[in-house]
Parts: C-alpha cells; structure tokens; sequence
C-alpha cells in the first residue's frame, strides 16, 4: 500500500487548517491590550495629532505658489506632479479658509 496519496492529503488539510486560523485571526474586529499599553498608544496618537496640526497650520500660512516652488527646487517631481500638487492645494479646505 502507498502511503505517498494519504501523506499528500494530510499536508492539504494541514495547510487548509493553517489558512483558516489566519482567516479568523484577520476577521476577528476585536482585539484586547494591556491598559499600560493602550495608554502608551493614545499618547502617542494624541502627540502625532498635535503635530500634524502643527504641520498643517505651516503649510497654510504659506502661499500655495511658495509650496510649489519649495517642490521643484528640490528637482525631484515631475511637472505633471507638480501642476497635481497646486491644483490639489488650491481645491482643498485649507486654502478656501
């Protein structure tokens, strides 16, 4: 007798077995931390929030035509990219303040 087909079948189910752990692990919408860390992360959200704050009231008292220029001064972006970034500027919220 082969054992070879059983030995295949077994490796199948194992890998079947495998993805569907991962399956759940993925779907699974609930996820549990120690108190201690979830602090940590809030803190450190709160922190990119303020600082991203920060940023963004930079780039709003600058002129939209000084933000272009400071990009293709540097040579790194494409003309395209370029009209892209003033056209985007010039839509967004921060500019029709």
């Amino acid at each position: 007798m082969c054992l070879a087909p059983l030995y295949t079948q077994l490796v199948y189910l194992s890998r079947l077995e495998t993805l569907s752990y991962y399956a759940i692990l993925l779907a699974m919408s609930t996820v549990t931390i120690p108190k201690l860390e979830y602090d940590v992360l809030r803190k450190r959200a709160q922190a990119y929030e303020e600082l991203a704050g920060v940023f963004f009231q930079k780039i709003k008292s600058e002129p939209i035509s000084e933000i272009v220029e400071d990009f293709k001064k540097t040579g790194l972006y494409s003309q395209l990219f370029l009209r892209d970034l003033k056209s985007g500027l010039e839509k967004s919220s921060k500019a029709k303040k």
